[in-house]
């Protein structure tokens, strides 16, 4: 079994599905930059759409009714609908992971290719543009307090998550084939989604915490 690489320091060039595709296109540059000017704090974005609205027209299939409407609002999503049924005993096919960090998720290749046809060139380049902004805003923050942001490769199907106690959740990629994003692992509880514009006080409770 592998352990996975601690992620590089170049500029995320993240895609996105569903929610930020909702959120994310319709932001305006001019908002950004006059925040960045005024102090460099970002602007949340008014979400048109209700998050039951949002969590039907996104089109990865995340559960999200363990997470509460609080977590859910900030943008992170439970992982169990991708936990694996069987895992091979191939070990070359499971990413271990056994600390806090966070994992950078592309999605596949043929994915994107449906969701740029989709929504237009034009369109899709407004969607990578700002989802790259915000998440590397999290990136950032992240490496600022020592948290390792790490490559999900998808060249590997299973990432296997291990506890303290050495119990394990191990999650499908198969199952996830648009996920474009953060896996946020606090070390402690099962990890999650992220896709918002920042995160949310608990989630920098959790990932700041010594």
């Amino acid at each position: 079994m592998e352990t996975a690489q601690k992620w590089g320091r170049a500029p995320v060039v993240l895609l996105a599905t569903g929610l930020v595709a909702l959120v994310l296109s319709s932001c305006q540059k001019d908002e950004k930059q006059g925040a960045e000017e005024a102090g460099g704090a970002k602007p949340g974005l008014a979400i048109s759409a209700s998050p039951q609205q949002a969590k039907d027209a996104a089109s990865i299939q995340i559960d999200s009714s363990a997470a509460g409407e609080s977590e859910f609002d900030a943008g992170i999503h439970p992982l169990d609908s991708l936990e694996a049924n069987d895992v091979p005993s191939d070990t070359s096919q499971v990413m271990v992971v056994d600390k806090k960090c966070a994992m950078n998720i592309s999605m596949d290749s043929m994915e994107a290719e449906v969701e740029m046809a989709r929504q237009g060139e034009e369109s899709w380049n407004e969607v990578v543009s700002d989802n790259n902004h915000y998440t590397f805003q999290v990136v950032q923050s992240l490496e600022a307090h020592d948290v390792p942001v790490l490559d999900a490769s998808r060249k590997k199907r299973f990432i296997r998550f291990v506890y303290p106690d050495q119990s394990t959740f191990v999650i499908d990629l198969t199952k996830g084939r648009d996920l474009w994003g953060l896996l946020l692992f606090d070390g402690k509880n099962r990890p999650v989604y992220w896709l918002s514009t920042g995160l949310s006080s608990e989630w920098k409770r959790r990932m700041f915490a010594p």
